[in-house]
C-alpha cells in the first residue's frame, strides 16, 4: 500500500518533462560515402576533415580480415566472421574526441537471410575499438535490436549493462532501413528512430559524461550503413525541480540522485567498505561559534575536498545556535537576534553555495524538542501551535539559505508526527527519523511498523503543502546509551526499505558516530549494499497503481490503533491511540526502470508470517518468475499473479522482467 499512488502519475509526467530536447546544431563531420563508386576496404578520411575511418574486424590465423568492411555504391557494409571474434564489427572516427553532440546514421537492408542489420552507434567510448564494437566496457552503445518482438527494439547501454529500452514497432522487415540518432549531452541522452523519440534517458552515475571516441558498426550481422552525421549538442531548456512542489526525484550535479549513506562519514579504516557498500550521502558539521572564522572556513574546505575525492553528496548542518535564550531556556529567535545569525550563515555559504558537493543543509535536529518548554499555548492548538510557532519564528532559516543557494535542498530533521504539515515552510525535503528498536522488546517483536506511519505521515505533509518530499532517516546504532537497542541485520533492512513503500526519497540512517566497526560491517554495510543495487529502479518511473495484494488492509489490532501523537522525548512519552488505516498488512510500491523491468517493493508489516499475493495489471509481456533481489531467489509468477510468504517484517524486492 503506498500512500502516494494519487501522485504517481505527477512522477512521470515529471520524469518526462525534466528538459526540452536536445537539438543538433553546427555539422562537425558527416560522411555519405558517395565518394565510394567502386569497392574498398580503404575507407581513408572524413570528407573535408582531419579525421579518418578506424575499423574493427574479425581476426583470422592472426590476421585482419579486412574486407569485412569495406564501401562500395555509395554505402558502407559491416560485416563479420562467423567463428571469429570479434562479432561486433565497426568502425570509429580517429582524431576526434567528443563529450556532447549528436549522432544520425542510416542503418540500411540487411544483407543476410536470416536476421536484420543489428546496428549499434558508440560515443564517449575510452578507445576506437570500443567505438566500433557493441557492449564494450567504457562506452555508450544504442542498438537497434534485430527483433520487436517485444519492447526492447532499442537499447541504450553502457558498457554491456542496460540503461533504457525503447519501442518502435511490433516487427522489423530485415529489408527496410532506418534513420537510427541519438543526442547526448552531460548526463541526458535521447534516441530517435526514423524522427520519433524512444528513449529518453537521465543517467545517475557520475563520471560518464567526458570525451570520447564516436563509431557506429553492427552485431553478429552483415548490412549497409550511409549518410552518417556528427553535429554539435544544443541544450534544450532543462529545469532542477528542487523548488517547492516539485515532484522529484532530487537531482545532484544536474544527475536524478536517490542518497543512500549514513549521518556522519566513515572512518579512514572503513571508508572504502562505505564506498563500496554504495554510500553516496552523508551529513557534515560545520565548526561551531567557539572555533575562529578561518577555522570554520578550513574545516569546510576541508570537508569538501573529502566530498568531492569520493564523489560524496554533503548536506551540511551549521554549527550554530539557531535559537535565542529566554530565562535560560531556548526559544525562537528573537528579531534582534537574527541579523549576526544570518551573518554566520552566509560566513559558511561563501564557500558552500558555489561547491558542487553541496547538496542540501540540515538546519535544525527535533526543532519541536528543544523548544516545547518555551512554548505558551500549549493547551489551546497542541502541536499544530508550537509547529506554527517555530515556522514564523525561525523562517528566517529557510529564507537565509534558499536566497544564496537556491538549488540545495533544506533538510531539517522534524521529530514529531503531528508537526510534518506545519513545519513545511521549514523545508524543501523533510528529515524524519524515528527509532523503534527498544530494550524492551526482542528482536522482530517490537512496533517496527511504526515507521511506515511516519514515512506516510511524512508523505502526506509533503504532498499536502506543495514541498518537494522527504528522505528517510532509520537507526543505526550499537554504542548509543538510553532505551534504544541496536537494529539486528532484519531490523534494519525492515526500517530502511519500508518507508521507500511510502515514497521516500532517499535513506540516509542516523548516526555512524554510533556504529562500532563490527556493527558497521555486519548489520550497517549490508543493508547499504541491498538498497544502491534497487537505485536504478529508485529513481524510474512510478507505477504504484499497477499492483494490488489481498493484504492491503489491516487484519490485526496493533495495526489498527497507531498513536495519534508522541513527543520523542525520553521518559515523556503520553500517547493517545485511535483507529487508523494508514499501515496495512503489507505495504508495497511498483517502480519500473527505463530498460523496462519492474521492481515490485514489498515489506510485512506484522510480527507473524504473512502469505500475500500480489496481482499486477496493465503491464503486457509478463513474464512466468520474478527474481528477490534480496535473497535472489526466483518466484513463480502467472497470470499477472505472484504469490509468496514473508517472515516477520520480511523484505522483498522482486524484479520483473518483461519480454
Amino acid at each position: 500500500m503506498n500512500r502516494l499512488t494519487a501522485v504517481s502519475v505527477a512522477m512521470l509526467v515529471a520524469a518526462c518533462a525534466w528538459g526540452q530536447d536536445i537539438t543538433p546544431g553546427r555539422t562537425l563531420l558527416a560522411d555519405d560515402f558517395a565518394r565510394f563508386t567502386e569497392g574498398s576496404a580503404d575507407l581513408g578520411r572524413l570528407p573535408g576533415a582531419e579525421a579518418s575511418w578506424g575499423k574493427r574486424v574479425p581476426i583470422i590465423n592472426g590476421e585482419p580480415m579486412d574486407n569485412a568492411i569495406r564501401a562500395g555504391g555509395g554505402a558502407l557494409t559491416v560485416g563479420y566472421a562467423s567463428g571469429h571474434a570479434p562479432f561486433d564489427t565497426g568502425v570509429w572516427v580517429e582524431g576526434l574526441n567528443i563529450a556532447d553532440g549528436v549522432i544520425s546514421l542510416t542503418v540500411g537492408p540487411s544483407h543476410m537471410a536470416d536476421r536484420c542489420n543489428n546496428a549499434s552507434i558508440s560515443y564517449r567510448a575510452h578507445t576506437g575499438e570500443a567505438a566500433a564494437g557493441s557492449r564494450q566496457k567504457g562506452a555508450y552503445h544504442v542498438d537497434l535490436a534485430g527483433d520487436w518482438s517485444g519492447s526492447r527494439d532499442v537499447i541504450l547501454r553502457y558498457g554491456g549493462d542496460a540503461l533504457a529500452v525503447g519501442n518502435v514497432a511490433e516487427a522489423r522487415d530485415r529489408a527496410q532501413a532506418h534513420r537510427l540518432s541519438v543526442a547526448f549531452r552531460g548526463d541526458r541522452h535521447s534516441v530517435w528512430v526514423d524522427g520519433v523519440k524512444v528513449i529518453d534517458y537521465w543517467e545517475i552515475d557520475a563520471g560518464r559524461a567526458a570525451a570520447g571516441f564516436v563509431g557506429f558498426g553492427g552485431w553478429y550481422s552483415i548490412g549497409a550503413f550511409d549518410d552518417f552525421t556528427l553535429s554539435e549538442a544544443v541544450a534544450g531548456v532543462e529545469r532542477r525541480p528542487s523548488v517547492p512542489g516539485a515532484d522529484g526525484p532530487l537531482f545532484f550535479q544536474g544527475r536524478p540522485f536517490f542518497p543512500i549513506g549514513t549521518y556522519n562519514p566513515p572512518d579512514e579504516d572503513d571508508l572504502d567498505e562505505w564506498v563500496a557498500a554504495g554510500c553516496n550521502t552523508t551529513v557534515l558539521g560545520v565548526a561551531g561559534e567557539s572555533a575562529t572564522p578561518e577555522q570554520r572556513a578550513a574545516g569546510i574546505r576541508a570537508s569538501a575536498d573529502w566530498a568531492a575525492k569520493h564523489e560524496v553528496a554533503v548536506i551540511w548542518f551549521p554549527g550554530m545556535d539557531f535559537y535565542s535564550s529566554v530565562d535560560g531556556k531556548p526559544t525562537v529567535t528573537r528579531p534582534e537576534d537574527i541579523p549576526p545569525k544570518v551573518a554566520l550563515l552566509h560566513e559558511m555559504l561563501a564557500i558552500t553555495a558555489s561547491d558542487p558537493q553541496t547538496f542540501g543543509y540540515c538546519t535544525f535536529d527535533e526543532p519541536e524538542n528543544v523548544l516545547y518548554p518555551t512554548y505558551k499555548d500549549w493547551d489551546q492548538k497542541k502541536d499544530q501551535g508550537l509547529a506554527e510557532w517555530i515556522a514564523e519564528g525561525m523562517g528566517w532559516t529557510f529564507s537565509t539559505l534558499k536566497q544564496t543557494d537556491p538549488d540545495a535542498y533544506v533538510m531539517p530533521i522534524v521529530a514529531w508526527w503531528t508537526t510534518y504539515k506545519d513545519l513545511a515552510p521549514l523545508y524543501d525535503v523533510n528529515f524524519p527519523n524515528h527509532y523503534p528498536t527498544l530494550k524492551e522488546h526482542a528482536p522482530l517483536r517490537g512496533n517496527l511498523y511504526e515507521v511506515v506511519l511516519d514515512a506516510a505521515l511524512a508523505a502526506d505533509a509533503a504532498r499536502e503543502t506543495g514541498r518537494i518530499g522527504f528522505v528517510y532517516m532509520p537507526g543505526i546504532f550499537d554504542l548509543m546509551p538510553g532505551r534504544w537497542r541496536a537494529a539486528t541485520l532484519r531490523e534494519l533492512r525492515y526500517t530502511s526499505f519500508a518507508p521507500i513503500t511510502q515514497g521516500v526519497l532517499g535513506v540516509v540512517p542516523w548516526r555512524l558516530g554510533y556504529c562500532s566497526m563490527s556493527y558497521r560491517r555486519a548489520v550497517v554495510y549490508p543493508v547499504m549494499r541491498e538498497l544502491s543495487r534497487l537505485r536504478p529502479w529508485l529513481l524510474g518511473e512510478w507505477c504504484d497503481g499497477l499492483v494490488t495484494s489481498d493484504r492491503d488492509d489491516a487484519t490485526v489490532e496493533y495495526l489498527r490503533r497507531l498513536p495519534k501523537r508522541v513527543r520523542l522525548v525520553e521518559n515523556e512519552e503520553k500517547t493517545e491511540t485511535v483507529e487508523a488505516d494508514v499501515v496495512p498488512d503489507c505495504s508495497h510500491c511498483l517502480r519500473r526502470r527505463p530498460d523496462n523491468t519492474y521492481l515490485l517493493l514489498a515489506v510485512n508489516n506484522r510480527r507473524e508470517p504473512l502469505e500475500v499475493t500480489f496481482t499486477l495489471s496493465g503491464i503486457d509481456g509478463l513474464p512466468d518468475h520474478a527474481v528477490d533481489y534480496i535473497e535472489y531467489a526466483s518466484v513463480p509468477m502467472a497470470d499477472g499473479k505472484l504469490t509468496d510468504t514473508l517472515e516477520p517484517f520480511a523484505v522483498r524486492a522482486y524484479v520483473i522482467e518483461v519480454r
